[in-house]
Order: C-alpha cells, then structure tokens, then sequence
C-alpha cells in the first residue's frame, strides 16, 4: 500500500516514500513542489474510535514544536490541513537513527559521549522552556552524515503546567527507557527525560540494555527495583568516570540525580575530555614505543583510571591518575631548528654589546684621558668654570667663559703657538694649571719682557 502512494500529491507537496508510522500517524517523505525542498510531513491517521483525543495530542506537538528553535531539535516547518486531515511539515533529517547505529555494532566511547552532549544541549534548551520530552530513546534521535544529533518525535511531550497527555500510543520499545516515575503514573519533570537519556547512554557504551528481561511486567519492574549492572563490569575498558555517570543519572530517586540537564552535560564533557587525554597518551607511548632507540619503561595496556566524586559534580580536577603509571616523555618533534634559534639570537645580543662598548670607547678617546693646558681645539667654550686660572696657579672669578680670551700678548701666543701647537688656556674643569708645570711665572715673564727691552734698546744703538 505504502507503494501506491509514492507520487501521489497532498496539496503542494509530492510524496517520495514513507519514513515511519506511529500511534498517531505516518510519516512520509515529501516534496514541495513549489520550493522544490525535500521534507517530512507527519499526517495525522484517521481513529474514529479516538480522533478526538489523538488530535489533541497532535495539536499540541504543533504548538510545543513551533515554540522550539535549536539546531538539535527537528524543526517544524509549518501546519495545515489537507483534505480535511492535519497535517505537519517539518525538517527532513537525513542520515539513521541511534538504534540503528546500536545495531551495528557497540557505538566508541567518544562519538558516544559526543551524541549524548548534543541531546542533553538541546534537552537543556526544551527544559529551560518546560517542555519535558517524556520519550527519550535512541530511535528519537536522528543521527546526520556530518555527525549532528537531531532530537525528533514530541508527541507526547508536556509544555508546562498541562497534564492532559498519557502515554496512549507510546511504542512497545519506550518501556525500556521509562523513568520509575513514569512506570507509577507519577508526575514527572525534567529529570525524567535525563534517566531515559541515561539509559539510551547503557546501551549505546555498552551495546546492551541495562535491564534483559523478556516480559513486559518484568521490565516495569525492574525500572522500579532493580539496580543495574555497572557498565563498567559489562565493558571492562570503559573509564570508571562514566559508569558512575550512567549509574548516577538512572538512579530511582530524582533527587539522586543530575539535577539539570547542564549538570548532566558538564559531567559528559569532563568525561570527553579525559577519554581524549587517555587516547593521546596511549598514541604517544604507543609512537614512543615503536622508535628505535626508545627506552622508556611503559606498560602494555595505557589506561587512565578517572575515580572522581560523582555524587557532587564531575570536574577535570576530581579526575585521579594512578601513582604508578608511567608517564610519556614528551615528544620534541615541533620545534626542530629550537637550538638554531637560540644561537642566532645570542649572537645579536653578543653583537649588540660590541657595537655598545666600541662606542663608548670611541667617546673616551675623544673626550677623556691625559690632556694638556694647551691642546684645547681653537674657538673652544668653557662651560663649566667659572673661574679662570692665572699664571701662578691662583684662581681668579672671570664673567667669560670663552678660553679663547687669552691675557698673553701675541709674540707669547706665537711663541706658544709654535712650541705646543696653540697659544689657548686649557678649560679649568679638564686641567687646572698650577705653577710648575713648565708655564713661565709671573717673574720669569717680568724678566723675559726686561730681556726682550734691552735686547730692542741695544739694536737701536
């Protein structure tokens, strides 16, 4: 029958296949032929005996839906009725459910983790809306080629304070997944969907449900007095840290569990986290111990053994390592040419320091060392002194600081001149001159001038 209906028309809308069928209804693979977009479009079946009540329930999947925008949740399109039945479009989701995926084989620890963080992101994002789920289960959750987890199927969930729904038309496998809450016609809230979640989890890590049992009324009741194996004990390489997270979100008593699906979340990703560390530590002692030459002392098998307190709150400084694990030396393969570089640049700093000091002795041979009174460059200005320095070696105050105001007279400057190289005073802050020294007293210039007078009186004659 379903074979008769591929391409037929329900208004603008081309039908491509069926992809399932509920309590409520069938759900068919469309397109528009207007946009020419792939969809799906949930139809409301026909129930004389129930109509009124199941559309109820498809109003209100309408209503919850249209109230809900996040990119883990199915996205309503639109509703409307065709051919005087209701009829909702929504996102198509390609790809395979989780269940499917559980089929195939036990799902790796951290795609597992990965899809149960994006569930409970938008689990939190429904609960801070109160809208609880209320059917949580892997054939809920849409699973996409680029790995995106999309949450579908609210049909029976509850948006805030409405408390019309049951569970009419809820599937066999829900049973599984039922919260103790549920199984006693309990009111439930947000924690109830985490416990489902939490389950899903078992069976994803694990490969099996936590409760085999092969009658209705004995899974019931398990959910209500049964404790579950540890996942630990089922898979035995799986981390301590997520057993005890499984086995904290499907505790009996709400008030034992994550109390928010945040909370829920933080734990899952610290779990994350760690797996990826112990992953990258068994690559790199397995890496250290496939090089020739390494003697590292290593074990077989690395494991990361994570026993923090979940009762509290799983955080990366609870998680513990075993004192007596090895620990891989790290491996120096990013930074090769690291001894080159230092070289280089202790060369520029050696380099740096020369040209400084080659510098500063350059200075001191300009301005520093044993100078004479008269060595002084001509046009030389004094600024310091303010004294000048007479021929005895006293001191006399002087308003000018130009050393080339000389008091000699020009055959002295000459006869300086030609003896030292200029007939300049040397400044008084480099080499004060002081009498005895080789500069003429003012006696010897008194008889040198009485000399050069009889010498002039003498040629007269």
């Amino acid at each position: 029958m379903s074979e008769d209906i591929i391409g037929m028309r329900k208004g603008d809308y081309e039908i491509l296949g069926v992809l399932g069928a509920g309590g409520m209804g069938t759900v068919y693979k469309v397109r528009n032929v207007l946009s020419d977009r792939i969809e799906a479009m949930k139809v409301l079946l026909p129930n004389p005996g129930d109509q009124k009540a199941l559309a109820g329930r498809f109003l209100r999947e309408i209503k919850v839906l249209a109230s809900l925008s996040h990119p883990n949740i199915a996205a309503l399109r639109t509703a409307l009725t065709i051919d005087n039945q209701l009829v909702m479009i929504m996102e198509y989701v390609e790809g395979i459910t989780l269940s499917a995926r559980v089929e195939q084989g036990v799902i790796p620890l951290g795609q597992a983790l990965n899809y149960v963080s994006q569930v409970l992101a938008a689990l939190s994002y429904a609960h801070k809306r109160q809208v609880v789920h209320r059917d949580i289960k892997p054939s809920n959750m849409m699973l996409t080629p680029e790995g995106i987890t999309k949450l579908m199927d609210f049909g029976i969930a509850r948006s805030g304070p409405d408390m019309g729904l049951t569970m009419t038309g809820t599937t066999l496998g829900s049973l599984s997944y039922m919260s103790p809450e549920q199984v006693k016609c309990a009111p439930v809230d947000a924690r109830s969907d985490l416990y489902s979640l939490g389950v899903s989890l078992y069976e994803m890590v694990t490969g099996q449900r936590p409760f085999l049992v092969d009658s209705h009324f004995s899974i019931l009741q398990a959910h209500l007095l049964e404790l579950p194996k540890p996942p630990v004990e089922v898979k035995p390489d799986l981390p301590e840290a997520v057993s005890k997270i499984i086995l904290k979100a499907m505790e009996k008593d709400p008030a034992k569990r994550f109390q928010s699906a945040d909370s829920f979340l933080e734990a899952v990703e610290t779990a994350a986290r760690n797996n990826r560390v112990a992953r990258e530590a068994t690559q790199a002692l397995s890496a250290v111990q496939s090089s020739p030459g390494a003697e590292v002392p290593v074990r077989k098998e690395a494991t990361v053994l994570l026993t923090e307190n979940i009762d509290s709150r799983v955080s990366p400084e609870s998680a513990q390592v075993p004192q007596d694990a090895p620990v891989p030396f790290p491996q120096r393969s990013g930074q090769p040419h690291r001894g080159l570089y230092i070289g280089l640049g202790a060369l520029i700093v050696l380099l740096v320091l020369m040209a400084q000091t080659d510098g500063r002795w350059r200075g001191r041979s300009r301005t520093s060392g044993p100078r004479s009174r008269f060595n002084d460059p001509p046009g030389h200005k004094c600024r310091n002194s303010r004294y000048g320095t007479q021929r005895d070696g006293s001191r006399t105050i002087s308003t000018s600081t130009d050393c080339s105001a000389s008091p000699w007279s020009s055959q002295e400057r000459s006869r300086r001149t030609r003896e030292f190289g200029h007939g300049q005073k040397s400044c008084e802050h480099r080499k004060p001159s002081f009498a005895g020294e080789g500069a003429p007293t003012r006696r010897e210039r008194r008889k040198r001038a009485a000399r050069a007078v009889g010498s002039r009186s003498t040629s007269r004659t």
